[in-house]
């Protein structure tokens, strides 16, 4: 909440600290829940089966709410089934749905890659071990604790370099869950197509041999030509 005087009070966006904080306490809270859980979850494992149908589901047709919805599910049912009340209210009021909306949005995270992600931590309460379960939760929330709060960060960054002058060149981890492949060539900015083929073809001593992507066919191809022949029109 956030009060403004003279206006009132009002529901603020969660930050990237909020939702860093967030998931470290979750990684305490449901790190000690799963060794608890285990014996439960691993005599009836089906509120975790339902929660993972149920993101795959809403990954198949772009369900971001979805998925949100029921990534809370199968997180929720490891701490229910701990069979600890006050770790349960302590989880309630973290408001989790809300803040794993947040962290999807902003983190443009793959859908299908968060639903799977749950996979093994599911195939650990299934025929693993507690201390297997505790493990792989801890991992998956350590994942997302900080991801959304370094993506922030280098945003700012790559803007004060380009800033500067400084050329920077597409790569990375570009395609992984928290940088998901672009579905289309489209997607991809007029910036990153402009430094893809002029930076790219420089940096790699090809600065003569680089193609054009004329701006009419960027929309429509968006592929950078890089170390191709120089477009004769």
């Amino acid at each position: 909440m956030k009060a403004s005087p003279r206006r009132g009070t009002f529901v603020r966006a969660p930050s990237q600290d909020d939702l860093a904080e967030v998931y470290l306490v979750r990684l305490a809270l449901e790190g000690t829940a799963a060794a608890h859980a285990y014996r439960a979850l691993y005599a009836g494992p089906g509120p975790l089966r339902e929660a993972l149908s149920g993101m795959r589901e809403a990954a198949a047709t772009k369900d971001a709410h979805g998925l949100a919805k029921y990534c809370t599910e199968f997180h929720r049912a490891v701490v229910a089934a701990s069979g600890n009340r006050l770790m349960m209210e302590i989880w309630d009021s973290l408001f989790v749905e809300a803040r794993t909306m947040a962290t999807v949005v902003r983190g443009h995270v793959d859908l299908h890659a968060a639903a799977e992600a749950h996979v093994p931590i599911l195939e650990a309460f299934e025929t693993g071990s507690p201390e297997l379960c505790t493990r792989l939760v801890i991992e998956h929330q350590h994942e997302y604790s900080g991801y959304a709060h370094e993506l922030e960060v280098a945003c700012k960054a790559i803007q004060e370099m380009r800033r500067r002058g400084i050329r920077v060149l597409p790569g990375g981890d570009y395609g992984f869950a928290w940088t998901p492949t672009a579905p289309t060539p489209a997607t991809l900015s007029t910036s990153s197509s402009s430094s893809a083929t002029r930076d790219g073809s420089h940096h790699c001593g090809h600065s003569t041999q680089r193609g054009t992507v004329p701006e009419a066919r960027r929309a429509r191809q968006g592929a950078a030509r890089i170390l191709c022949r120089p477009d004769p029109g």
